[in-house]
């Protein structure tokens, strides 16, 4: 079954010649015009925006993350920046509150599994990247697993 509108290409490649330009455009301007329509006539000022989310700018530094933000419940987008001379990934954790920081976690011979919310694939140095997620009420922390030549994370 031949469609009502051939490509342009299956036009051109029949015929040998341009196809007419008022059939192109004539096609293509009722869609787009529908379109339009539909789609501004959704829009009202009655309707509610969502709150815009938590930005966190975080600052990968040779194995540090710096950031000044404690963020609410609910939407946070992540913006990250390697300013240090080395690769960094970012790996986002849920904490339960009875759990030691992680740091303390690293250290012992004794370690407890944790919920990994969020990951961000390696950066090299001078690179950025984000992520964004919903995160409900609790205690999360960033850890890069990326280890250098002498073994540290």
């Amino acid at each position: 079954m031949r469609a009502a509108l051939p490509l342009v290409g299956e036009r051109r490649a029949r015929h040998g010649r341009r196809p007419a330009r008022a059939g192109g455009t004539r096609s293509l301007a009722v869609p787009l015009a529908v379109a339009t329509a539909v789609f501004l006539g959704g829009c009202s000022d009655e309707a509610a925006l969502p709150p815009a989310p938590a930005e966190v700018r975080v600052t990968m530094d040779d194995y540090e993350f710096t950031h000044d933000v404690t963020i609410p419940g609910g939407r946070a987008v992540f913006r990250f920046r390697n300013t240090g001379s080395v690769d960094q990934e970012v790996v986002l954790v849920a904490l339960p509150t009875d759990l030691a920081p992680l740091r303390q976690q690293l250290a012992s011979d004794e370690r407890l599994a944790v919920e990994t919310i969020a990951v961000l694939p390696a950066r090299p140095p001078g690179r950025r990247g984000m992520f964004a997620v919903d995160l409900a009420a609790g205690r999360y922390e960033l850890v890069c697993f990326v280890m250098d030549a002498d073994g540290r994370q």
